[in-house]
C-alpha cells in the first residue's frame, strides 16, 4: 500500500514540478515587471522635476526681464510727465501773455484813434494778432 502511494506521488512529481516551475517563472516575471515599472516611475518623476526646474528658471528669467522693462517704462513715463508739465506751464504763460497783449493792444489802438476804434483791429491789434499766430513781419 505504501508503494502505491509512492508510485502515485512519483507519478504526480513531474506535474508538481511543472506547476512549481510555472508558478516560479510567473512570480519572477511579475516581480521583474514591477521592478521595471518602478524604475519607469522613478525616471518619470526625475524628468518631471527637471522640466519643472527648467520652467521655473525660465519664468524667473522672464520675470527679471519684465521688471527691468517696467523700470525703464516708469522712468520714461516720469520724464514724459515732467516734459508735459513744463509744456503746460509754457502754454499757460503764453496764454496769459497773449491775453494781456490783446488787452494792451486794444487799449493802445483806442488811444491812438482817440477812442474811435471799438473793434480792436488797429495797428497794435493787428501786430498782436500776427504775433499770437506766429506770423513774422
Amino acid at each position: 500500500m505504501l508503494t502505491k502511494i509512492w508510485q502515485r506521488l512519483l507519478g504526480m512529481l513531474p506535474g508538481l514540478f511543472f506547476c512549481v516551475m510555472f508558478f516560479g517563472s510567473y512570480l519572477l516575471g511579475f516581480s521583474s515587471g514591477v521592478n521595471k515599472m518602478q524604475e519607469e516611475v522613478v525616471q518619470l518623476k526625475l524628468d518631471h522635476a527637471e522640466a519643472k526646474n527648467t520652467a521655473n528658471e525660465l519664468l524667473v528669467k522672464q520675470l527679471t526681464q519684465s521688471q527691468s522693462e517696467m523700470a525703464k517704462l516708469q522712468t520714461k513715463a516720469q520724464q514724459t510727465s515732467k516734459a508735459l508739465a513744463e509744456a503746460n506751464q509754457t502754454i499757460q504763460r503764453q496764454a496769459a501773455e497773449t491775453k494781456k497783449g490783446i488787452q494792451d493792444a486794444i487799449a493802445k489802438d483806442k488811444s491812438a484813434a482817440d477812442g474811435k476804434c471799438i473793434d480792436g483791429f488797429g495797428a497794435h491789434g493787428l501786430r498782436q494778432y500776427n504775433q499770437a499766430f506766429g506770423y513774422t513781419h
